[in-house]
């Protein structure tokens, strides 16, 4: 009982003679480092670009049905049929936020036999394009922004001025298909510059995604032969909304509208539009009117699988269909299987 007594005695008299040890024993435990925010899941467009720099392997496929030759088709001589385009794009990041984007496609034209009996069925190789990209981002990752400067390389099928007549007729008629989005890609005798910049706000499941690029578009080949092309200059503007919302971790889904219109039009278009052009009618003005511009809205899904430590594969398909232009007027239905490896 004494010895009880003692170190009830003792203790507070410890603890005043070493103030320090009764701080440190009533002292909060120290509040833990702050954890980096995680990132918001983005939805990937289907048409538009992305908006990170990242290494990919893509295989895009559209699937376009078609049918021009109803009386109420303002674009004459259409045709009916079933396309298709596959693009091979390609990623890399080679620093933080800057990386390159490059593609190359094949298209395929089957024209329908009963509408058309001695047509034949084409294919051709498109244009190379390469992209370098810058890809920051602001307000801690919500708001994120691409800068995209491209160049075309004129290598596809039926470019020169003697080239393969068909093919250059293949890859002319398949822009339609990339719903006049990638029409720099088709236009086999010419180099294209392309500046362009996406902006898109990635929070709480949804992306929100803007795109504007502008096409300098310049014949280099086929000023003579049977090409004759007269085009010295085009000038395209495509533009893009997309709106995506992931449903699940492993699902989204998504709506996006496309919008292309010609700043400097090849002379086919230009000269239905000229007043004081010999052949210019009310009916070259519809032609002029119609194939001006295009606008294309497309839905569908994508997934969201990760199938090794940092590969993940976001397969989509959707279906798009023309609202305004050539696009409409040919009754255009395009479906998208887009295959995309993100590594």
């Amino acid at each position: 009982m004494k010895k009880l007594l003692g170190l009830l005695v003792a203790i507070p008299l410890i603890a005043w003679a070493n103030p320090e040890v009764e701080a440190e024993a009533e002292a909060p435990p120290p509040a833990p480092a702050p954890q980096k925010k995680a990132a918001a899941p983005y939805t990937l467009p289907f048409h538009l670009r992305p908006i990170s720099a990242s290494n990919v392997v893509r295989l895009d496929n559209v699937l376009a049905l078609h049918d021009g030759t109803g009386d109420s088709a303002k674009v004459p001589n259409g045709q009916k049929g079933m396309k298709e385009v596959s693009i091979l794009n390609a990623g890399y990041t080679f620093a933080q936020d800057f990386g390159i984007l490059a593609r190359i496609g094949v298209t395929n034209n089957f024209p329908d036999k009963d509408a058309h009996p001695n047509a034949k069925n084409g294919y051709a190789l498109t244009n190379g394009l390469l992209f370098f990209t810058y890809t920051p981002k602001f307000m801690d990752g919500d708001l994120r922004t691409a800068f995209y400067l491209g160049a075309t390389a004129p290598i596809g099928s039926g470019g020169g001025n003697n080239g393969d007549i068909a093919a250059r007729a293949t890859n002319a008629g398949s822009m339609m298909v990339r719903s006049a989005m990638d029409n720099a890609l088709f236009a086999v005798n010419d180099v294209a510059v392309i500046p362009g910049v996406d902006i898109a706000y990635v929070a709480h499941g949804l992306t929100l995604q803007l795109e504007l690029t502008y096409l300098e578009i310049m014949r280099v080949r086929g000023e003579g032969g049977n090409s004759n092309q007269t085009d010295v200059v085009k000038r395209n503007l495509v533009a893009g909304l997309f709106v995506g919302y992931s449903i699940i971790p492993q699902l989204s889904a998504g709506v996006e509208l496309r919008y292309q219109r010609w700043l400097k039009p090849p002379h086919g278009i230009r000269d239905a539009g000229d007043s004081d052009h010999p052949n210019y009618s009310q009916t070259t003005q519809d032609i002029y009117d119609t194939r001006i511009q295009n606008m294309t809205v497309a839905l569908g899904l994508r997934g969201n699988f990760k199938i090794g430590e940092k590969t993940f594969f976001r397969p989509a398909i959707s279906y798009a269909m023309g609202i305004m232009g050539e696009i409409a007027d040919q009754k255009y239905h395009l479906i998208q299987v887009d295959l995309p490896f993100a590594l």
